[in-house]
């Protein structure tokens, strides 16, 4: 566990005691704060705070949004801040661990269990319930919705729907002579494809980023083996041996000069703007679909491809899941508002066509559905890949329990310490698997 892992942990287990505190001394939970009832002045002055992660687009989309509730619920303050993922998680753990938890905030799936066991997000089934219900789910799609759902309880709304991708530059791969890879293409045929992309540049070209440092496309890996990172139950589901298969592969393409190598790879964060696909020094790489407006602004026209996989393959790999959840903070005392703010900003149509889909596919079928016929670009090759792949995508994998977040993180780490030579795959796959362990245990 590396140190930042370390202290992160320990701000949210103050965070854990610091919200069980507060809720005792106030009150504030869902059922017994006034705010999860009916409010008694529904014109009273209230101010909410909302804060999420993104790029310059979808925060100017998102004020957007805000600026409109705001207009359309004049005693509605709503103070907004943003920061990319990496500084977000950062700055969450110092305001819940300081009693500062933002009264609506933008969640990851692989944090969402954590910050739930942990006290952190309050239970919003009370505010989709009968006939005063303030937040709707009625056209969010059932799968989408369950990702936010735990004991049978919501605790997350939807933002939007994603599958993930091989994105690649058609005109760079047809140039190599290559044909548009299609599902059912196999690894070999990946592996075949970078022998023709180095041939023909002359090795100036890669066929792909490497993908080896991130622990989603690990995971890509297992589903195609019928395996995951963990179980339902949050145990590990897979084991040291299947790790080192992997690695093994990604740092034998790394050697074959079809993958990226090592001092492109650790400058890779699975942005654009450090994206080697963008960069031109490779053709392709994988990352989620719902960036795929954000590589034709940066780059220009790309394709989206399924993920190769061996012949004998369970599937493809590839999943129907959310990009965030919105939550709200277990200690706001504006429980209620902020249920209606989350409502309107995922089922509202103006908000939906504001919004587009900087944040995936409108998890809203509705708001999809009314969308979908003025696409172009990224937007339209988001969605036709999606409505193409729908029958190859398999369920959403068990998120990370309690801890399971820090091994994602350590990922990286690890592997860059493998494709820089201080370490064997072997010995890295031992450490790494260890951590998966440890850090949920």
């Amino acid at each position: 566990m590396n140190g930042s892992s370390r202290i992160r942990r320990r701000i949210l287990a103050t965070a854990g005691a610091v919200a069980g505190i507060t809720l005792l001394a106030t009150g504030c939970g869902v059922g017994s704060s006034p705010s999860a009832g009916p409010s008694t002045d529904p014109d009273a002055p209230v101010t909410l705070t909302f804060q999420w992660w993104g790029n310059d687009d979808r925060a100017a989309a998102t004020q957007k949004v805000v600026d409109l509730y705001e207009e359309k619920h004049p005693n509605v303050t709503i103070e907004t801040s943003f920061a990319p993922d990496a500084n977000y998680w950062e700055k969450m753990a110092t305001q819940v661990a300081g009693g500062n938890t933002p009264d609506v905030f933008q969640m990851k799936l692989e944090y969402f269990k954590e910050y739930q066991q942990r006290g952190v997000i309050a239970d919003l089934t009370p505010f989709t319930k009968g006939d005063d219900a303030v937040l709707h789910t009625d056209d969010t799609a059932e799968a989408a919705l369950a990702a936010g759902t735990l004991d049978d309880k919501i605790y997350g709304m939807p933002t939007g729907r994603s599958t993930q991708s091989f994105f690649y530059d058609p005109a760079a791969w047809a140039a190599a002579g290559l044909d548009a890879p299609e599902l059912g293409w196999t690894w070999d045929d990946f592996a075949d494809a970078g022998e023709e992309i180095k041939e023909s540049s002359g090795g100036a070209k890669y066929l792909s980023a490497d993908f080896g440092d991130q622990a989603p496309w690990f995971q890509a890996w297992l589903l195609q083996r019928g395996k995951s990172l963990y179980t339902d139950d949050g145990e590990v589901n897979f084991t040291q041996k299947d790790l080192e298969e992997f690695w093994n592969f990604t740092t034998g393409l790394v050697a074959d000069g079809v993958l990226t190598p090592a001092e492109i790879t650790t400058a890779n964060d699975r942005t654009t703007a450090n994206s080697p696909l963008v960069k031109g020094v490779a053709l392709g790489e994988f990352n989620d679909v719902s960036l795929a407006s954000a590589y034709f602004q940066a780059f220009g026209e790309v394709a989206l491809a399924p993920f190769p996989a061996d012949e004998d393959a369970e599937a493809a790999g590839m999943f129907e899941g959310v990009t965030q959840l919105l939550t709200v903070a277990k200690t706001s005392t504006h429980q209620e508002e902020a249920a209606k703010f989350i409502d309107f900003f995922l089922n509202d149509p103006e908000a939906g066509e504001i919004l587009g889909i900087t944040r995936g596919m409108p998890a809203n079928s509705a708001i999809l559905d009314d969308l979908s016929s003025g696409f172009t670009g990224g937007d339209l090759a988001t969605y036709e890949f999606e409505t193409d792949m729908a029958d190859a995508v398999v369920p959403a994998p068990p998120v990370a329990p309690e801890g399971g977040s820090e091994s994602l993180t350590e990922f990286k780490s690890m592997y860059d310490k493998v494709i820089f030579g201080q370490v064997t795959v072997k010995d890295a796959a031992a450490q790494m698997f260890a951590a998966f362990q440890s850090n949920i245990s």
